[in-house]
């Protein structure tokens, strides 16, 4: 999607939620407005970026989903039944995308920093795991819990008809979809499924989780990604039940971001589809969020990176990179093209001077993986360029001993200035995103695609690296302290 385009759809978003009452509308008492605004975004999203999907066998597609729920549903209880889950403060849920390998093991990089440390002060917290994952990979895989495995015991239908024919007598919903269907290319039908879809299986995670946080006596709960399903239910269940819900930041925030980005209305007493509490790796962030957090439903926290300050406090004085050529670091994101010609040309006409390290996205698939590839080969540079390290290494490692670091609008930008290392944003999107880093001058915009003029930039941050590495301002939060807060106003609650 192009700048132009999100700038577009973000606006629309905004001028919506101005002009119609969407802090009152609800689908069996779930606020929607947080998930509308995902379903318009995204959907637009797909029309812009993405190649229609072919259609499975519907026959094949029903019978499997027969003998699933008929097979499922016992096993599910005996995996529940043979859980030992003690009585504890603290929950998180995250998925298998949120973990690195880190000595052999699936290590989950904003979560398990925190957790050991609880650990440490004698809280027994546990960690549920959203998505399928292999739990002999992952770290003290005692403490963890796959959900995935009790899903079909707490999900139910909705009644779409009944559902859907209250939805349209709420105030200004008619009108509201009527517009929105004429301004889009999206159609009503894909709309009204799409939403009741979503609560649907939004009620059945806020059943799932609603279990866990009674079980467990929960005070606080940690979620990764607030506004995919699992974590919207998993708000909605905290809400309920008066826990505390908190989303850690996981990357790029900003003015473009549909879930981040200014909420105009907050319904009496919060969104109960939003977090609580949300956690920020750096003041910008902060910032950012207290724009519209200024109730006492949602607010901000400046907790820091945990992976950042983990890796920082193990790894003092180690480094992972031994050449004298400076080393500049490029992560990808899986857009199309994954590098744009003319930075490819931009490598090809410095790989000599410098260490082109490029990491692949988590995201990416083998296809734009081997797409690529064909590329650096066609650009003569496959073996100028260093993928397999890049993409190996623990991100903040990377990026304490790069000279620079490169990207278009990935949470890396952040993350290199709290790492005290300049980066070029090479995207609209990302100077936007993250306007004020360009601001203290710790990361420089370019839009220019002329290869000359790039390695006339680059050259001009790397011979002036001191005035592109901000040595206050940027303060490294710790999460320590934060957690050290929780812990004692949980004491006082039991």
């Amino acid at each position: 999607m192009k700048f132009e385009e999100r700038a577009a759809i973000i606006e629309k978003l905004n001028r919506w939620e101005k002009k119609y009452p969407v802090d009152t509308w609800m689908i069996e008492g779930v606020h929607i407005w947080p998930i509308l605004k995902k379903d318009i975004f995204f959907n637009l999203y797909r029309k812009f970026n993405l190649a229609p999907v072919k259609n499975k066998s519907l026959k094949k597609s029903i019978l499997k989903r027969i003998f699933n729920k008929i097979s499922r549903k016992p096993k599910a209880w005996l995996y529940l039944k043979n859980i030992k889950i003690e009585k504890g403060n603290f929950l998180f849920s995250g998925a298998p995308t949120f973990r690195v390998n880190w000595e052999d093991k699936q290590f989950n990089r904003y979560f398990d920093p925190i957790m050991d440390y609880m650990e440490s002060k004698g809280e027994k917290p546990y960690l549920l795991e959203y998505s399928k994952v292999e739990l002999k990979d992952v770290y003290k895989s005692s403490r963890v819990i796959d959900l995935t495995k009790v899903k079909p015991i707490f999900f139910t239908s909705l009644n779409f008809d009944k559902a859907w024919s209250h939805l349209m007598v709420s105030p200004g919903f008619t009108g509201f979809f009527k517009e929105m269907i004429e301004e889009t290319v999206l159609t009503e039908k894909e709309l009204k499924n799409g939403l009741l879809k979503n609560v649907q299986v939004i009620l059945g995670w806020a059943n799932l989780y609603e279990y866990f946080l009674k079980q467990m006596k929960v005070k606080y709960i940690f979620g990764l990604c607030y506004y995919n399903q699992p974590m919207t239910g998993m708000n909605l269940a905290a809400k309920k039940l008066g826990v505390i819900s908190i989303d850690m930041q996981h990357g790029a925030q900003g003015d473009l971001h549909f879930a981040y980005y200014y909420y105009n209305k907050i319904p009496k007493g919060g969104y109960n589809t939003l977090p609580a509490k949300f956690w920020l790796w750096d003041l910008n962030s902060f910032k950012n969020i207290s724009k519209w957090t200024v109730n006492k439903y949602h607010f901000p926290i400046l907790g820091g990176n945990p992976w950042i300050e983990f890796l920082r406090d193990d790894f003092k004085g180690q480094n992972i990179y031994h050449d004298n050529k400076p080393m500049i670091l490029f992560t990808l994101q899986p857009l199309n093209p994954i590098i744009d010609d003319y930075f490819l040309e931009v490598i090809s006409l410095t790989c000599q001077k410098y260490n082109w390290w490029l990491r692949l996205h988590p995201r990416m698939t083998k296809e734009e993986v081997t797409g690529l590839n064909l590329k650096l080969v066609e650009f003569k540079i496959e073996g100028f360029v260093n993928i397999e390290e890049a993409s190996r290494e623990p991100l903040p490692l990377l990026l304490k001993e790069c000279s620079l670091h490169v990207s278009k609008y990935s949470g890396s930008i952040a993350e290199a200035a709290l790492m005290q290392r300049p980066s070029l944003i090479i995207d609209e999107i990302g100077i936007k995103s993250f306007e004020d880093l360009i601001e203290s001058k710790v990361a420089v915009a370019c839009l220019t695609k002329t290869p000359a003029e790039i390695i006339e930039l680059v050259e001009n941050i790397l011979n002036n690296l001191e005035s592109h590495i901000m040595i206050q301002g940027q303060v490294m939060a710790t999460y320590k302290t934060i957690i050290d807060e929780f812990i004692k106003k949980s004491v006082k609650q039991n």
